[in-house]
């Protein structure tokens, strides 16, 4: 009997190459999100692509749509790929039937996704890590010069409200609470890179490595270069001690900084990542999230988001005085499969009205209904 998946965060790049991916590898897929998520919808990859309420605005809602959702689909396994992975194991501690889900318990979760409880498991681990600090109450404004540091919310995504060698001005505008915490952190000189990896019982299955060539302002990047061999090496330790530590299943993806000799983590996402690019399309993530160990190798090549790049990448490149040229292969387009970019312009245009509307950034507003900022209150 063949089996279905179900893939949350429809509205990520990354959940439709991991639909590709499953369905290479024999299964029936489902998407499922809280926004229109085009990219998904208007893809021949998924079965069908289901709509849930908010867990941000309607929390009660989303656990009633996703219980039901999965009673009639029966999935196999549910792997989140965006923040809704938080709520979602938030939703089974409390009882509600989500289905397998990939992913840890909240708990391990939020250890991860908070940057002071992560940077405690890494330097409590052994490896390379800032010296952080925790705020919870406002800085002052005459306090000491923070040239050396990194200030950014504690519960953070993509680069947003991180500020690098702020201002006391800066400082002094944000206001720290115990609910809210930021954290203070040492800065690394380096080149950012990141990894993604597959974990099952705290083994890795499935791993990549590599860095944003191009980035919107913020953080989220929309090219991308598989990393060096030794910094390859380097993030595939780190990952491996903190699986093994936790021993979890789920997605664990870390973010560094490489001086050349050593890679300082900085944070860490147990969710979908760019990462997945360079591996998904063959069924070998799919088999990996069962348990296999993949002996896939991921592509040497760049990756690209197209419509980013004909965008912001174009304008970018101007800007910098560059003669425009795309590198690499998309990773939204597919051959008999080429809908989904525009369905990610159409995302991107109404995420863009709602970022005006509320008067946030643009990456800001691809989150806004699904972002996880801690339970500390």
């Amino acid at each position: 009997m063949t089996q279905t998946a179900l893939i949350t965060g429809a509205r990520s790049p990354a959940a439709l190459n991991l639909a590709r991916d499953l369905t290479a590898a024999g299964l029936v897929v489902h998407m499922a999100d809280s926004s229109p998520a085009r990219i998904a919808r208007w893809s021949h990859t998924p079965a069908a692509v289901h709509r849930h309420a908010s867990p941000v605005q309607n929390r009660d809602r989303f656990r009633q749509d996703i219980a039901a959702l999965v009673a009639r689909l029966r999935p196999a396994i549910v792997v989140p790929t965006c923040e809704e992975i938080f709520h979602l194991a938030a939703a089974r501690e409390d009882g509600i039937e989500v289905g397998p889900l990939f992913a840890p318990d909240l708990a391990t979760l939020d250890r991860l996704h908070a940057k002071d409880s992560f940077n405690a498991l890494a330097l409590s681990l052994g490896l390379d890590a800032p010296v952080t600090t925790l705020i919870t109450s406002p800085l002052a404004e005459t306090g000491p010069a923070l040239d050396g540091h990194v200030l950014k919310a504690c519960y953070s995504r993509f680069g947003l409200a991180a500020m690098i060698a702020p201002s006391r001005a800066a400082v002094a505008a944000i206001r720290p609470t115990r609910a809210l915490p930021w954290v203070l952190q040492a800065r690394v000189d380096g080149v950012e890179h990141s990894s993604y990896a597959v974990v099952v019982g705290g083994r890795i299955t499935a791993f990549s490595a590599y860095r944003s060539t191009l980035s919107l302002s913020g953080g989220a990047g929309y090219a991308f270069r598989p990393a060096p061999d030794g910094v390859r090496d380097r993030l595939l330790g780190a990952s491996r001690a903190v699986a093994g530590h936790l021993g979890m299943t789920g997605q664990l993806a870390l973010d560094a900084i490489d001086d050349g000799t050593r890679s300082w983590l900085i944070e860490c996402n147990p969710r979908a990542t760019s990462g997945v690019h360079l591996m998904a399309g063959g069924g070998h993530l799919a088999r990996a999230m069962l348990g296999c160990v993949s002996r896939s190798t991921p592509g040497k090549d760049d990756r690209h988001l197209l419509p980013m790049m004909l965008s912001w990448g174009v304008m970018d490149q101007l800007r910098r005085g560059r003669r425009p040229r795309l590198t690499g292969r998309d990773v939204i387009g597919a051959p008999g499969d080429r809908m989904p970019l525009l369905g990610a312009v159409a995302d991107t245009i109404g995420f863009a009205v709602s970022s005006v509307r509320h008067r946030i950034s643009l990456t800001g507003a691809t989150t806004r209904d699904i972002e996880w900022n801690g339970d500390r209150a």
